[in-house]
């Protein structure tokens, strides 16, 4: 399991060791504020706003596209 903790779909597993071991395996700054900003709670409560047009809180694609690195 250690081997593949570095991996963002690990996290979501059940079975993965404590968020103190996962934040120690992690090497770079980006790498440990995106996981902290991620751990925080409530974090996703953005993903339950409703997209109202009229109210203008529809985003375009644009907003709301997640960089995947390799």
């Amino acid at each position: 399991m250690d081997a593949v903790i570095h991996k963002q779909s690990a996290w979501n597993k059940s079975g993965v060791c404590d968020l103190a071991s996962a934040e120690s395996s992690l090497v770079t700054s980006g790498q440990k504020a995106s996981f902290l900003a991620a751990a925080s709670p409530r974090s996703g409560d953005w993903l339950y706003a409703l997209p109202i047009t009229s109210w203008g809180l529809r985003l375009d694609a644009e907003s709301v596209r997640v960089a995947v690195r390799l």
